[in-house]
């Protein structure tokens, strides 16, 4: 679960639920002086925050129409006519939904194919604990229905955990020549990554219009991109994961970053005393016990942020801070009892929250 809590705006609560709040100041159009747009809206199933800095149109509403395209057209096992879904084999019938168990050869889309390219390398290099093909996995748990009160609260049996990750596994999977190749049973998921993959196409689609600066979390995965029109950097904060709301203190950074947090505090779920949270292990298919209760990563990529926290959330501290520090990038570690662990390149750019 991903759960960077940004110091951007909060929720609008209103009669229907989240509102949407846009608006326009800094004397907009006025000499070429920027404007400033912020909205706060869902997307992908999590809050999306705004703020926008432009010498030119709202950028607002494209890049949240940007996001809603790629979970649904791209990303989403849920909808049976994305990529994603098509690969699976998705159908859907009067009593839910259908998933092909037959071995696939599927011709996919070459934004897909660098991605999964990326992913794959990530699972390699982490020893498998991240996975995207763990979707079997996922279904059975189903954390996220039953944290939302959409299902009742069952925790699988070992019996139907061991089934599961017979049918989970990178290695079951390869990438041929523009094609993805997977073996009979074999599920993507890429919930683990694809707020990140979002916020990749968000820098992207910035570079090409006339937005100064801008910060955009989807959920708990953030870009940020440029500078304020004042020159001062972006803060952005983590929370707390001993309360989920709480912040643990704030990041300075200037330019075009990308930041992910994996917590094991805000989607889980409670039985006989016991709470399961939905970041799975790859190795014995129940919710990751490492020691470490939160793992933010920055580096220079959405997908690779993204991923890597789950990954280093799963292999614990030691092991996760030398796969991070393999692809350059930047952490912040909390375990069990609280304690913080900053690498080197954040300690002069992080500041504790007041206590």
């Amino acid at each position: 679960m991903k759960s960077v809590s940004g110091i951007f705006y909060k929720r609008i609560l209103g009669l229907g639920g989240i509102g949407f709040l846009m608006f326009s100041c800094l004397a907009a159009g006025c000499g070429g002086q920027a404007s400033v747009y912020r909205s706060a809206d869902i997307a992908m199933g999590t809050v999306v925050n705004q703020t926008v800095y432009t010498t030119g149109e709202d950028e607002t509403g494209h890049i949240l129409t940007l996001i809603k395209d790629l979970e649904k057209e791209e990303l989403s096992w849920r909808e049976a006519d994305s990529e994603v879904g098509m690969i699976n084999g998705i159908q859907w019938e009067d009593d839910g939904v259908l998933e092909s168990g037959a071995p696939r050869s599927v011709e996919i889309s070459r934004e897909l194919y660098e991605e999964l390219e990326r992913l794959w390398r990530i699972s390699e290099d982490s020893g498998g604990a991240f996975d995207f093909t763990l979707g079997r996995l996922t279904r059975l748990w189903n954390i996220d229905a039953q944290a939302s009160g959409e299902a009742p609260v069952r925790i699988p049996d070992e019996e139907e955990i061991a089934e599961a990750l017979e049918k989970c596994g990178f290695e079951k999977v390869s990438l041929e020549e523009g094609r993805l190749v997977l073996e009979e049973e074999v599920l993507l998921d890429l919930g683990a990554a694809g707020k990140g993959i979002a916020c990749d196409r968000i820098g992207a689609y910035l570079r090409g219009t006339e937005v100064s600066g801008a910060v955009v979390s989807v959920g708990g995965s953030v870009v940020t991109y440029g500078k304020k029109p004042d020159g001062s950097p972006w803060q952005i904060g983590i929370t707390d994961p001993r309360t989920g709301e709480d912040l643990l203190g704030t990041l300075s950074l200037t330019g075009e970053w990308y930041i992910s947090t994996s917590g094991g505090y805000e989607r889980c779920v409670e039985s006989e005393g016991i709470w399961y949270h939905h970041i799975l292990d790859p190795e014995n298919g129940y919710p990751a016990r490492s020691g470490l209760t939160s793992v933010t990563v920055v580096c220079g990529s959405g997908l690779v942020s993204d991923a890597l926290s789950t990954a280093c959330f799963v292999l614990g501290r030691e092991e996760g801070e030398k796969l991070a520090a393999r692809y350059g990038a930047e952490t912040v570690f909390v375990d069990d009892e609280g304690n913080l662990y900053l690498s080197h390149g954040l300690k002069d750019i992080f500041t504790p929250a007041a206590k």
